[in-house]
């Protein structure tokens, strides 16, 4: 994201600031030196967080229904104690006979059969049974996903009367159901568990059938560059991120500081964020940008103001004010400020500051692009990283850390702490799509070393993700750490703005690198059961008889016989491989469309067996390789008629899974 345009203004009034308090003539320092940060042992803080702290999410009891609406099963048993709850019946089936279960308890019961919320039980001659009276005459999509949880077999036969609709196998894997009916006022829908066994299953009666929704949230005119920011003590994200100024509703200047806040990771809501008129923040525009705590358990923010650091505070991190303390220093009689940051006197300007504070030192640290002269981008431009002392006292002296001449800007850079290590993480601009904000980079500090010991020119650069996930930003969620950054709006393009990326976990392997994976508990989510199980091995490329729609893909893969291998997915002329491909000696995790030669990709491990998965959701995938390396993407692909084949090349791929993937309405149900 490029902000200089907004710092002629604040360059401006930085250099009558300049004037007023004398910053320049006499840099203040301090030494930080004793206090062992490079300890690989760090303050006992009690982060433990869990997938279910993080994906969190409860049914409650929703108001009776009627009509031509739609109708899940939990409508019916949440919070319910009744038969017929928003035309819910709960019945044992014995003989071709139904009788209704008796509440007993916490759950429906009648000789062994058990229908506990989602949970229904069978035994080998009675069989648990949901039953749905249709309150219109009208067409409905009957759907489900269900899963074996307890015994060897199942089978999950869907009647209407007495006319079998469906019936599935349901293992382990799980199945997946969805048929247009035609129902008439009173029909009655069996759904029905034959065998002794254990199943969940909330099955939908949906008289409305409106699209389904992509998981790849957009905020109205969609996300600029991406902050987020997860508080331990509320379990919720705060995903601050910069206007694009394209908004239908209520409109926003460009770059102004916008709010979208989540309790589960996945379905976020519009959160007004204020000034506060009192204090307001020295920046105005875009006054929240990254967000840390402070020494004092406050919550704070960094933002550029063209010759210096400023930042904002806030209690709630909905309303800010002026984060900057001014107090007189003892030593020089000059008005200074606590929590600002002023640069070198050899800096021209500056931006994209991402501040933190380290406890175990003591020290806040302060990462910033300083351009070097008046020509900016052009010149000489390093990251350099500023240093302040447990009051919020920052050194004038800056440690410049990489020089990005004849390079893109590196934006939205992050300076942050993992285990023993320091990284430091920046997107390159023009190694985006078409040249966009670029992708996420990093370098990996030495073990037990202070960041401003690193020689981190001298760093090797790794990427977390390919060209289409743009200016991401690393967050610590408890004791874990997610990616966010932005997808495209439109396909192949150079755009500045998009939907942001499933979460993804990013995780540190002992030598320092930086892995990523969709979590289990994402993964158990976005699965809503088996719609296709092919348990051949292919060794030559294969048309696969299925038309994908909006799915979860899965398959392994062989790569022992030749230089690439994986699946095809064709839509009209685009023709995309998602796999591996060796080149230079590295293996990587790519997406290419041969129509227009649209490509993403990132580094993978060099290993010959690969377990691939694909979340196809619409336009937008997240695609992942053996739990450890993730690509995101932004497609030409629709949600219906796409044809798959196995591009095996000589390798081998076999256990090709495809499932029902959730979408935005209904993963948590």
């Amino acid at each position: 994201m490029d902000y200089r345009k907004c710092f002629i203004a604040t360059i401006l009034f930085s250099l009558l600031a300049i004037s007023c308090n004398g910053h320049g003539s006499s840099p203040t320092t301090f030494d930080s030196s004793s206090n062992g940060g490079g300890s690989s042992e760090e303050t006992v803080v009690n982060k433990d967080i869990t997938y279910d702290d993080i994906y969190h999410f409860e049914l409650t009891k929703v108001a009776p229904k009627k009509g031509s609406v739609l109708y899940r099963a939990s409508d019916g048993y949440v919070d319910n104690q009744v038969q017929g709850y928003n035309n819910f019946y709960y019945l044992a089936r014995t003989d071709d006979e139904y009788n209704l279960l008796l509440y007993e308890g916490d759950c429906f019961k009648l000789n062994g059969v058990v229908i506990d919320n989602e949970r229904m039980t069978s035994t080998s001659s009675a069989f648990a049974t949901r039953s749905f009276i249709s309150p219109v005459t009208a067409s409905a999509c009957i759907s489900g996903s269900a899963f074996l949880k307890e015994g060897e077999q199942a089978l999950l036969l869907v009647y209407k009367n007495e006319q079998l609709i469906t019936q599935k196998m349901v293992t382990r894997e799980g199945v997946y159901h969805e048929n247009i009916v035609s129902l008439n006022k009173d029909d009655n829908v069996y759904f029905v568990l034959e065998g002794a066994a254990t199943i969940t299953y909330n099955p939908v009666i949906d008289f409305v059938m409106d699209d389904e929704v992509t998981l790849h949230h957009s905020a109205d005119g969609y996300y600029g560059d991406v902050h987020p920011y997860y508080d331990l003590e509320s379990k919720k994200m705060y995903m601050f991120y910069l206007s694009t100024g394209n908004q239908s509703g209520r409109k926003h200047q460009t770059f102004e500081s916008l709010l979208t806040t989540s309790t589960d990771f996945i379905r976020y809501q519009d959160e007004n964020i204020q000034m506060d008129n009192r204090a307001r923040p020295t920046q105005d525009l875009y006054y929240v940008l990254n967000v840390f705590k402070d020494k004092e358990g406050l919550y704070r923010s960094s933002m550029g103001m063209g010759n210096h650091t400023t930042t904002s505070k806030s209690s709630d991190l909905l309303t800010w004010k002026n984060g900057t303390d001014p107090f007189i220093d003892s030593e020089t009689d000059m008005l200074i400020y606590r929590y600002a940051s002023y640069y070198s006197s050899d800096v021209y300007s500056g931006r994209d500051p991402d501040m933190c504070y380290i406890s175990e030192d003591d020290t806040y640290y302060s990462v910033v692009l300083n351009y070097m002269s008046v020509a900016g981008a052009h010149g000489d431009k390093y990251l350099t990283l500023y240093t302040g002392n447990g009051e919020g006292i920052f050194s004038t002296d800056g440690v410049k850390l990489i020089n990005f001449k004849n390079r893109g800007d590196p934006e939205c850079p992050q300076i942050k702490k993992i285990g023993n290590r320091w990284y430091l993480l920046y997107s390159v601009y023009g190694t985006g799509t078409k040249g966009n904000v670029g992708k996420i980079t990093y370098r990996i500090g030495d073990a037990n070393t202070k960041p401003q010991d690193v020689n981190w020119s001298n760093k090797e650069e790794f990427c977390l993700d390919g060209e289409d996930l743009h200016a991401a930003q690393i967050n610590e969620v408890g004791n874990k750490y997610y990616l966010f950054g932005w997808l495209n709006c439109r396909y192949n393009t150079s755009v500045w703005g998009g939907r942001l990326n499933l979460p993804h976990e990013v995780y540190q392997e002992s030598d320092g690198r930086l892995r990523s994976r969709l979590d289990a508990r994402l993964l158990s989510l976005l699965n809503k059961g088996l719609i296709y199980r092919d348990d051949e091995s292919y060794l030559i490329n294969q048309d696969i008889n299925v038309q994908l729609t909006r799915n979860l893909l899965t398959a392994d893969i062989d790569l022992s016989n030749n230089n690439q291998a994986g699946l095809q997915i064709v839509h009209g002329s685009d023709t995309y491989f998602i796999g591996i491909v060796s080149k230079n000696n590295k293996k990587y995790l790519t997406i290419h469309n041969s129509f227009d030669d649209y490509r993403c990709e990132v580094e993978a491990k060099d290993v010959s067996k690969y377990h691939l998965t694909i979340s196809l959701d619409g336009d937008y995938l997240d695609i992942n390789v053996n739990n450890d390396t993730t690509l995101s993407a932004m497609t030409n692909l629709t949600d219906s008629n796409k044809l798959l084949s196995v591009i095996s090349n000589g390798n081998k791929i076999s256990n090709l899974r495809i499932s029902k993937l959730a979408d935005y309405n209904n993963i948590y149900y």
